[in-house]
């Protein structure tokens, strides 16, 4: 992780706010850290389970978060030696490329990049923005951090909100791309790139590489055994530089898939069983599917993990209000990956992004492969499921119902409305970029990244790997749902390697019962008393008539709601107050 930077003249910070923006990034340097400490530069660089992340050679100084995705590849291209570190390879491009190296740089990173012998800083975040990159310019000050409530710490200024972010935030939308939680913090979005030439600020950002047509198929089997490959791919370049790999596995189609890739000699697979809820527990069909797979299997007890019984204690993360009620239950899980001697994680998030609205199935079908194939398949699907089955099937009831137009929640005060941008995505084409590139997936993997992070492991998506994003958009539309059900062509891969209850199963609303046992047991006079502070942030966005109905909890989507202003004031309250005793960051 990158820590707080002070570049290019006098700070006007507290005397220790260097040190207080370190301890803000608590968790982040099990592996210890690297530090330059000059008059122009000061950095506090963590180190990765692969070696340091800091690089200096002829002037010029590199810090990075993340790595090589190829390093072969790279080592290669750029004839260099294959001894160096990650940080070390790209300093030595860039001495030979200066920031054309920046255009094809195949990384999973964010970096810091200062040049002195050209009056020069670089900041970069590849296009898929896993490691995040906040900055903030104060005079002749450059401060950059891989979390801007670190900044804000340096500062010794206490966190305030953003309004255009809590807007979108509880509006359920991800703020705009350059819009960080804080004031007075800025964003770097995924894949930017942003240059400080002498004093001159120059920006650009880079876009995925995407295909330029859909993938043709002669046949069903043709096209799972070209996705048996990608996912085999991705799965090899996601563990090909740790001696032990981890699994976190679920009853699941997308950690199951994952799981049947791995080394059994090379991996592990981590579960939680929770015999309070059994209508939440996967350890039997997780277990029974590791023992099939060869894959050594760890539980851990998770029916009392549950923020009603923690609140003391809750990990915050202090960059942006998500409180996910599932924290302690995924981190004790990742805790026994830890006892495993792994050191990297892998798990099932971002499957469900990659699958097209099931609406769009009968169309690319079609497409593809002619009426006659539409034809042939509602009447296999009828004999087999009933005329019911495809009444229910979301791609045929499109054809015959009205789509309506998404606005913003009901709840949502006009003032709040006001702050709301509107969207860059539009169709069902823009619409699935925004999903699986856009903002709110960024963010998602690089706030997961600390919890597992502070354990000593890195958190590897291998749903987010860009070889098999470029096959999953390219892929039409009914190889990921048609009345066969959703992923089958990732079931079709896994028949006769696991338990036919995994493979032919859903997870749906899997941990519904133990979200709503959390919520329900809440202290209601602590809730109370935490929504009607004076300085709350929810009036200015949420309306009082909608949240007394929303505190009622008598829906899933109230529960849901309420979850979520809840999380904002917690997250709130954390940073107003951080000497309270409740609601720490875990050391």
């Amino acid at each position: 992780m990158l820590a707080v930077v002070a570049l290019a003249g006098t700070t006007s910070n507290p005397p220790d706010g260097f040190a207080a923006g370190i301890r803000s990034l608590g968790g982040f340097a099990p592996f210890g850290a690297d530090e330059v400490d000059s008059d122009a530069l000061r950095l506090w660089v963590a180190r990765s389970f692969r070696g340091a992340g800091l690089a200096a050679a002829d002037g010029r100084v590199l810090a990075i978060d993340g790595r090589l995705r190829d390093r072969a590849e790279f080592v290669q291209r750029h004839a260099l030696a294959s001894d160096a570190s990650d940080a070390a390879l790209i300093l030595a491009a860039y001495a030979a490329r200066g920031p054309a190296l920046f255009e094809s740089l195949d990384a999973d990173i964010a970096l810091l990049l200062v040049d002195a012998p050209a009056r020069r800083v670089i900041l970069f975040r590849d296009v898929l923005g896993e490691r995040g990159l906040r900055y903030a310019v104060r005079g002749t000050q450059l401060q950059v951090s891989s979390r801007g409530s670190a900044i804000v710490a340096m500062r010794g200024e206490t966190l305030v909100p953003n309004e255009v972010a809590m807007a979108h935030y509880f509006a359920l939308r991800a703020p705009p791309d350059e819009v960080a939680w804080m004031q007075g913090v800025e964003e770097l979005p995924a894949g930017g790139l942003l240059l400080f030439d002498d004093g001159q600020r120059r920006y650009r950002r880079f876009t995925p590489d995407l295909p330029t047509a859909p993938l043709r198929f002669g046949s069903d089997a043709e096209a799972a055994e070209a996705w048996r490959e990608v996912v085999a791919g991705a799965v090899a370049r996601a563990c090909a530089d740790t001696d032990r790999a981890a699994i976190s596995l679920s009853s699941g189609i997308d950690s199951t898939l994952i799981a049947a890739f791995l080394d059994p000699g090379r991996a592990c697979a981590v579960s939680w069983t929770t015999p309070k809820f059994p209508e939440c527990d996967e350890s039997v069909l997780a277990g029974a599917t590791a023992n099939l797979l060869g894959l050594p299997h760890r539980l851990v007890q998770g029916s009392d993990l549950l923020p009603d019984a923690h609140l003391h204690s809750w990990p915050i993360e202090p960059e942006a209000p998500y409180a996910n009620v599932f924290r302690l239950l995924l981190q004790a899980t990742w805790q026994a990956a830890a006892g495993c001697g792994a050191n990297v994680l892998l798990n099932g998030c971002f499957g469900d992004e990659l699958q097209v609205a099931p609406r769009h199935w009968p169309g690319s079908l079609v497409q593809e492969r002619g009426w006659n194939a539409l034809l042939r398949e509602l009447a296999s699907q009828r004999h087999e499921r009933g005329t019911r089955a495809l009444w229910a099937d979301p791609g045929l009831r499109r054809c015959l119902l009205p789509q309506r137009r998404a606005r913003p929640p009901k709840w949502v005060t006009a003032a709040s409305r006001q702050q709301l941008r509107a969207g860059g995505a539009e169709g069902p084409w823009g619409l699935r970029l925004h999903r699986l590139y856009g903002r709110e997936a960024a963010e998602s993997g690089d706030l997961l990244r600390r919890f597992a992070n502070s354990l000593g492991l890195e958190l590897r998506y291998v749903y987010r790997d860009p070889a098999l994003l470029r096959f999953a958009i390219a892929l039409p539309a009914h190889y990921g749902h048609s009345l066969r059900g959703s992923k089958w062509l990732s079931r079709e891969i896994l028949r006769g390697r696991v338990p036919e209850a995994v493979r032919r199963g859903s997870r749906v609303g899997l941990l519904s019962p133990m979200f709503r046992t959390a919520i329900k047991r809440l202290d209601r006079a602590w809730v109370d008393s935490l929504l009607l502070r004076p300085d709350a942030v929810w009036p200015r966005h949420v309306a009082a008539p909608a949240l007394r109905k929303i505190l009622g909890l008598h829906s899933d989507s109230d529960q849901f709601m309420a979850w979520t202003v809840l999380s904002a004031e917690v997250w709130r309250l954390f940073h107003a107050e951080p000497d309270r005793a409740l609601l720490r960051f875990p050391p």
